[in-house]
Order: C-alpha cells, then structure tokens, then sequence
C-alpha cells in the first residue's frame, strides 16, 4: 500500500495537469485513508496525506479547494 501510494504521487507529479481525469478515482480513496486510527497503520494515513499534497499541487487549486475543508475535518 506504501508502495503503490508512492507511485500515484509520483505519477501525480510528473503527470501535474494531466492527472485531473483520475482525481474523482483517486481521492475517495486517499481519504478513506485518512480516517485511519490503527497505531499500526499511522504510516499509511502519513503517505496518504503526502500524496494528497502532491495531488493538490499537481491539479491545481480550483481541482482541490472544494476538499479541503472536508480533508481539514479529517
């Protein structure tokens, strides 16, 4: 799971404007990962919320803003 949220932010990243059309794919997942509580998991909601950050670069902030507020209440 480490892994593979690695890999959408790097592709998050390189791809930036272009990864739009998988945002309403990815971010119901990215945030799902952030209501985590296991002690044992605290690393996977730490590199969901990483790669949340670099999606938000990466789409921009009118993709994002809608969100935030939610994420900020996570």
């Amino acid at each position: 799971q480490d892994v593979a949220l690695s890999a959408i932010s790097s592709t998050a990243v390189s791809a930036k404007q272009a990864f739009k059309p998988f945002y309403p794919t990815i971010m119901p997942i990215l945030t799902q990962l952030l209501s985590i509580t296991n002690e044992d998991d605290i690393l996977l909601r730490c590199r969901a919320t990483e790669c949340l950050g670099l999606i938000a670069v990466a789409v921009g902030r009118e993709m994002f803003q809608p969100v935030v507020k939610d994420l900020m209440q996570s």
